[in-house]
C-alpha cells in the first residue's frame, strides 16, 4: 500500500519502528499514525462498533470520528489516525469481546431487530429488582476503553498567556490573517491541530482562482504560493506558532482554551480570528460504515501526508466536485478508478473531461445504495443505481467490485467553537449549505477561510484580509460594521456582522419533504421508507442519504445510529431534535456530532415533514475535542507570592509547598523525613513551643458609621455585642447558605473592626464586601492589607514565657490578657496588634506587624526563645495539631453544599440579631426540610496506616459520606479524623465503615470533637 516520494511528505522512510497491534508485529516510519502504519500494512479494521459490534476502519483521517479509538499502553480512547507511530508501542483494539478479528459479541449484529433504539429505557426496570441483574451485564458491555490504575502520572502544565490576536487554524486562510496582523505590529498566536504549517493546502489538490482542478504545473504553483506564506510565518518574531495544539473552547472575554500533548494553556486574546476550516461529512446508505470507506478528504491526506495508498481498485461517490479532484490523486498514485459516482444532475463539463481524459468512467444522477462486504467483513463492491430529482429510482442498478469507496458528499464550516461563543450553525435553503450565524464584532471576532464560505485559494486570502482589517479597526477602536463596504469591494457579504467572501459551492436541489404515514409507532420504522417506487432505491433524503428497507444505513457511528432509529424516535413523541438526541444517543458519541449532525437534522426533517431551515443543530459545547484529565489537572504556573519571612524559612531548610498563590513552609527537615518531621513539629508544639507563618491569612480593615451593620449582614454572628479589645471566630456564607469562608474579628473601636480570612478565600470576600457595599449604600470603608502585614503565631505552654522575654510594651499576664482578646503595642521596637487564638488547641499568640518588619521579629523570637526549645513548625503540623482539636479548615472540611448545621456549626449562627444576613432565608428552609448529612469526630485505634481524604463512608453498600480530614495522632495514641456520615450517625460510639483506596474496609468509632483537651483549659491558661 506505500507510495514513492514524493507522497507521504510527513514520513521519514529512513527510519523504521516496530509496533504490536491487537497481538501482531507491524511496522511503520517514524511519522506515520497507528493507523496510516496498519492501513500500509494492509490492516483496515481498526475497532469495533459500540452496539453492534461491526468492524470499523478509519474515516477521516483528521482525528474526529471515533471509528480509530484504541488502547495504546495504559492510555485508552487513543485516535489511531492522528496518533503517531512510536518504537515498542503496544495498541490494542477496544470494545472487543475475544480477538479484533473473531469477535464473539457480533453476533449482536444479527440480533438488531430485537434491539431497537431506545429498548434500555424500557426493558430493564421490570420486573421489580430486574435491574441488579442487568447491571452487572451492562456495564461490562458499555464503556470504551481500560483504565490502569497502577499507570504512572506523567506531568502536564497549565499556563497562563496573553496575546493581541489569536488565529485558531494554521491553513491558507490563518496563515495570510497572521502574517497581516504581524505586520501590522500586533503580537499573534496561530493555533493548529496539525504537525506543519499549511493546512488543506497540504492534502488538497491544487486550484486555480477558476475553482476547476488544475494540472501538475498549476499545483505546484500553488503550492509554492502557500510553501512561502509558510515560510513568512514561520520567520516573523510577532508570530508564536503553536502547531500540534488544539484549541478546545472558546469563552467569556475571548479566552480560549488550548491543548497540547503536553500542555494546557488559557489564552485570554484582544481578538480573535477563526480559520478552522470545514468538515467533510459521510453519505448514507446501507453498509456504509464497512472498512474501506473512506471520506474523500481522509483518501487525501493517507497519500500526500502518509504515502499511502487505501486500496488498489477504487470507486468515488460525490456531491460535489472535489470527489473529481479525489479520482485525479487517486489515479496519479496508481490505483485504478473503476467509477466516479455523482449525484447531481448537472456536472460541469470541464471536469468530466479532467476524467475522460484519465480514462475514469462518470456515471451522473447516480448513487450508491448499497456496499457489499467480503468475508472479512470489509468492503468489496458497490452497488450503484440511477435516480431522479426526487429521489426516485429508474433503471436497474449495476454492482462494481473495489475495495476502496471514497465518499465526498460535501462538507460544513468547522464552526463549533463559533457556538461556544454564542453563534450558530443554520441550513440556507439557497445554497443547501449549513452557514455560521452570528455577531462576531461584539466579541472582536472574524471567520477566513472555509469556515466562512471560502472555496478558493483566492477567495480564502480575501476572507483572511477582511478579517485581518477587521481585526486592525476594532483593536484601534473603529467599530465593524462599516467593513461591509470593504466585504463589497471583494465580493462578499455579511452576515449579522460577519464577513462572508467565500464562493457558492455547487450543491443538489434541496429534498423533497416525505410525508409520514400515521401508524402505530411499532410498525412505523421500516415503512416510512416504503414510499418510493418498487425498486432498489427506496425514496432519497438527499441527495447523500439513501434509507435502505433492510436498514444498516448508519447515521452516526459511534452509537451505531440508523435512519429507522431517528424515525422511531420521533414516532414515539420524541419530536424535539433535542429531545431525539437524548432519546437515541445520536450525536452523543466519542466525535459528538462531527459527521453526523447534519445527516441527522436532514432526516429529522424529512421524517417530520419540515424544511431543514426550520430546524438547528444540537447545542455544541466545550471541549471541541476530548481533554485529558491529567492535563486539567496539570501544574498551573500562575502568579506566585511569597511573605517576607520565606528566605529565613529556606535557609532553615523548610520544605516549601503552594498554598493558593502563596508558597508555605510545609515542615522542616530533609525531604525523604516528612513523617518524622511533621511528628517532631506537633510535640514541640504541644510540649514546649513553636512559630508558625501566618502571614498568607487574608487581612481586611473595614471601618465607618456603618461598619458593623455592613460586618452584620455579611457574617452569621452578631458582632454589635463584640466589645473593644475583643475578638470572635466569624463565618459567612453564601446565598444558598454554604459556608464560604471563616476568620477573625478584631474590635478596634466603635466604628472600626480588623477581619482576617482564609489564604484561598480572601480574594473572593474582598470582592464581595465591595460589591455590597455598593449595593446597600452604607457608609463604609473597606482596605485589604494581606501584602501589607505579616503575621506570626506563637503556641505552645512555653509561649507565654517567649512573649515576656521580648522588650515591649504588652503585658502578658493572664489577667491583663485573657484568652480571646487582642492587644495593641510594639514588641522589640516594632508595632504589633496581638490576639490570643488557639487554633492549634494550645496557649497561643498570634502577631501582626507590618511586613517588612517581620524578618527581624522573627530572629528576635528565634533569639529570646532558644531556652525554651522554640523551633518553627509548617503547615501539616499545624494541620494535624487542629485536628486533634476538632478545627475544621473551609474548603476541607466544608463543600460547596454545606451549611453551618452540616458541620455541627449551628453555634456560629447568631439567633438574636436583627440584621439579616446573607444565606438567612436559605438555612431556615434547610431547617424545615431537615439534613442529610453531619460532620463528626472519629477514632480509629490500631497501629494500621490511616484511612486517605475523600475515602467513602459505607453503610449496606451504599455512600453515605466521606473522610473530609485525617490523621495519626502521636499525641493520642490513634487515628483522628472528620467524616459526613448519615444523620443518625451522629451519637457517640457508633461505628460506621471507611472503604480505604485499597478496598479495604476499616471500622471507626464517632467521637465528639475536640479530640484533644475537651475542656479547653490548655489554650485559657
Amino acid at each position: 500500500m506505500r507510495l514513492p516520494a514524493p507522497f507521504g511528505q510527513r514520513i521519514d522512510r529512513s527510519q523504521t519502528l516496530e509496533f504490536t497491534f491487537a497481538g501482531k508485529r507491524f511496522s511503520g516510519y517514524v511519522g506515520d499514525t497507528v493507523a496510516s502504519a496498519l492501513l500500509a500494512s494492509g490492516a483496515r479494521t481498526l475497532s469495533r462498533s459500540f452496539k453492534y459490534h461491526r468492524r470499523r476502519g478509519a474515516l477521516t483521517f483528521a482525528g474526529v470520528d471515533g471509528n480509530t479509538l484504541v488502547q495504546i499502553g495504559s492510555r485508552p480512547n487513543q485516535r489511531a489516525d492522528i496518533e503517531p507511530v512510536a518504537a515498542g508501542m503496544a495498541a490494542d483494539a477496544q470494545n472487543v469481546f475475544g480477538r479484533l478479528e473473531l469477535d464473539a459479541a457480533e453476533l449482536l449484529d444479527l440480533c438488531g431487530g430485537f434491539l431497537p433504539v431506545g429498548f434500555y429505557y424500557r426493558a430493564f426496570y421490570k420486573p421489580r429488582g430486574a435491574w441488579k441483574r442487568w447491571e452487572p451485564v451492562i456495564r461490562r458491555m458499555a464503556g470504551l476503553g481500560r483504565v490502569d490504575t497502577s499507570a504512572p502520572h506523567r506531568i502536564a502544565d497549565i499556563e497562563q498567556a496573553y496575546a493581541d490576536v489569536a488565529v485558531i487554524g494554521a491553513g491558507p486562510a490563518g496563515l495570510r490573517a497572521a502574517l497581516t496582523l504581524a505586520e501590522a505590529g500586533l503580537e499573534v498566536w496561530l493555533v493548529d491541530r496539525e504537525p506543519e504549517l499549511g493546512g488543506s493546502a497540504t492534502w488538497r489538490r491544487g486550484e486555480s482562482s477558476s475553482g476547476h482542478a488544475t494540472d501538475v504545473a498549476g499545483a505546484v504553483i500553488e503550492e509554492n504560493q502557500v510553501a512561502a506564506l509558510v515560510c513568512a510565518v514561520a520567520a516573523h518574531p510577532k508570530i508564536a506558532v503553536c502547531t500540534r495544539t488544539t484549541c478546545t473552547g472558546w469563552f467569556a472575554e475571548n479566552e480560549l482554551t488550548l491543548m497540547g500533548p503536553k500542555h494546557y494553556t488559557r489564552l485570554c486574546a484582544r481578538a480573535v480570528v477563526l480559520a478552522s476550516g470545514e468538515l467533510d461529512q459521510p453519505a448514507v446508505f446501507r453498509n456504509n460504515d464497512l472498512p474501506g470507506i473512506l471520506l474523500g478528504s481522509g483518501v487525501q491526506r493517507l497519500l500526500r501526508h502518509y504515502g499511502v495508498r487505501p486500496g488498489p481498485t477504487a470507486c468515488v461517490l460525490t456531491a460535489d466536485r472535489r470527489g473529481y479532484e479525489v479520482a485525479l490523486d487517486l489515479h496519479d498514485a496508481g490505483a485504478r478508478v473503476a467509477r466516479v459516482i455523482d449525484t447531481r444532475q448537472e456536472v460541469d463539463e470541464a471536469d468530466l473531461n479532467a476524467l475522460a481524459a484519465k480514462g475514469i468512467a462518470v456515471e451522473i444522477a447516480h448513487t450508491v445504495h448499497q456496499a457489499n462486504r467480503n468475508w472479512q467483513g470489509e468492503l468489496r463492491a458497490v452497488e450503484i443505481g440511477r435516480f431522479d430529482a426526487a429521489g426516485h429510482p429508474r433503471g436497474a442498478s449495476s454492482r462494481i467490485p473495489c475495495d476502496l469507496l471514497a465518499v465526498s458528499a460535501g462538507a460544513i464550516p468547522q464552526a463549533q467553537l463559533v457556538c461556544h461563543a454564542g453563534g450558530s450553525l443554520e441550513f440556507e435553503p439557497g445554497t443547501a449549505q449549513l452557514r455560521v450565524v452570528w455577531n462576531g464584532i461584539a466579541h472582536n471576532a472574524w471567520l477566513a477561510g472555509a469556515v466562512d464560505g471560502a472555496q478558493t485559494l483566492d477567495e480564502a486570502f480575501a476572507s483572511a484580509e477582511v478579517a485581518g482589517r477587521c481585526v486592525l479597526r476594532a483593536l484601534q477602536g473603529e467599530a465593524g460594521p462599516g467593513e461591509g463596504a470593504i466585504m463589497a469591494a471583494v465580493g462578499g457579504s455579511v452576515v449579522d456582522g460577519v464577513s462572508g467572501v467565500g464562493g457558492q459551492r455547487a450543491a443538489a436541489s434541496p429534498a423533497v419533504a416525505m410525508p409520514v404515514p400515521e401508524q402505530a409507532p411499532e410498525e412505523l420504522p421500516g415503512a416510512v421508507f416504503e414510499q418510493a417506487p418498487e425498486g432498489l432505491l427506496r425514496g432519497s433524503l438527499g441527495p447523500t442519504i439513501f434509507p435502505h428497507p433492510k436498514g444498516r444505513d448508519f447515521i452516526d457511528f459511534d452509537e451505531d445510529i440508523q435512519i429507522k432509529d431517528i424515525a422511531r424516535a420521533i414516532a414515539l413523541g420524541y419530536r424535539d431534535p433535542d429531545l431525539v438526541k437524548r432519546f437515541s444517543t445520536v450525536v452523543m458519541g466519542q466525535s459528538q456530532g462531527k459527521q453526523s449532525a447534519l445527516n441527522n437534522l436532514k432526516v429529522q426533517a424529512q421524517v417530520k415533514g419540515q424544511m431543514l431551515a426550520d430546524l438547528k443543530l444540537t447545542t455544541q459545547r466545550p471541549p471541541f475535542f476530548p481533554e485529558p484529565v491529567r492535563l486539567l489537572a496539570g501544574r498551573t504556573f500562575g502568579p506566585v507570592r511569597r511573605s517576607s519571612l520565606h528566605a529565613l524559612h529556606v535557609e532553615a531548610g523548610a520544605q516549601m509547598m503552594v498554598a493558593g498563590v502563596w508558597m508555605r513552609p510545609a515542615w522542616y527537615g530533609p525531604a525523604d523525613a516528612r513523617a518524622v518531621s511533621i511528628a517532631r513539629e506537633v510535640a514541640q508544639v504541644r510540649n514546649a513551643v513553636g512559630m508558625i507563618d501566618v502571614s498568607t491569612l487574608g487581612k481586611i480593615d473595614v471601618r465607618g458609621p456603618d461598619a458593623v451593620t455592613f460586618l452584620n449582614r455579611l457574617y452569621t454572628g452578631n458582632l454589635a455585642t463584640l466589645a473593644e479589645g475583643r475578638t470572635r471566630y466569624i463565618v459567612s456564607l453564601d446565598d444558598t447558605g454554604a459556608i464560604v469562608d471563616d476568620g477573625v474579628a478584631f474590635r478596634i473601636g466603635p466604628e472600626k473592626l480588623y477581619l482576617t480570612a482564609t489564604t484561598s478565600a480572601v480574594d473572593a470576600v474582598y470582592r464581595q464586601m465591595l460589591k455590597r457595599k455598593i449595593e446597600w449604600g452604607l457608609d463604609v470603608t473597606v482596605t485589604q492589607l494581606t501584602g501589607t502585614f505579616a503575621a506570626i503565631n506563637v503556641a505552645g505552654p512555653g509561649s507565654r514565657q517567649v512573649m515576656m522575654r521580648l522588650a515591649g510594651t504588652i503585658d502578658f499576664g493572664a489577667e491583663a490578657f485573657p484568652y480571646l482578646a487582642w492587644r495593641g503595642g510594639h514588641l522589640d521596637g516594632v508595632p504589633v496588634r496581638i490576639a490570643r487564638v488557639g487554633f492549634v488547641g494550645e496557649l497561643g499568640y498570634e502577631i501582626h506587624l507590618p511586613a517588612g518588619a517581620a524578618p527581624q521579629l522573627w530572629r528576635a523570637l528565634l533569639e529570646v526563645g532558644a531556652g525554651f526549645g522554640l523551633t518553627p513548625f509548617g503547615v501539616e503540623a499545624q494541620r494535624v495539631l487542629r485536628l486533634e482539636k476538632g478545627h475544621i479548615i473551609v474548603g476541607q472540611d466544608t463543600d460547596g453544599l454545606t451549611m453551618p448545621a452540616h458541620a455541627n456549626m449551628g453555634w456560629v449562627v447568631s439567633r438574636k440579631k436583627t440584621d439579616s444576613f446573607i444565606g438567612a432565608q436559605a438555612l431556615l428552609a434547610i431547617e424545615a426540610r431537615g439534613l442529610d448529612r453531619v460532620l463528626v469526630g472519629f477514632r480509629i485505634e490500631g497501629n494500621i496506616n490511616p484511612p486517605d481524604q475523600n475515602n467513602l463512608v459505607i453503610r449496606n453498600g451504599d455512600i453515605v459520606g466521606r473522610v473530609t480530614s485525617v490523621a495519626k495522632s502521636d499525641t493520642l495514641g490513634c487515628i483522628v479524623g472528620l467524616a459526613y456520615v448519615a444523620l443518625d450517625q451522629n451519637v457517640p460510639g457508633t461505628r460506621f465503615i471507611v472503604r480505604r483506596s485499597d478496598g479495604r474496609y476499616v471500622e471507626a468509632e464517632v467521637v465528639p470533637p475536640p479530640f484533644y483537651d475537651p475542656e479547653a483549659l490548655r489554650q485559657q491558661v
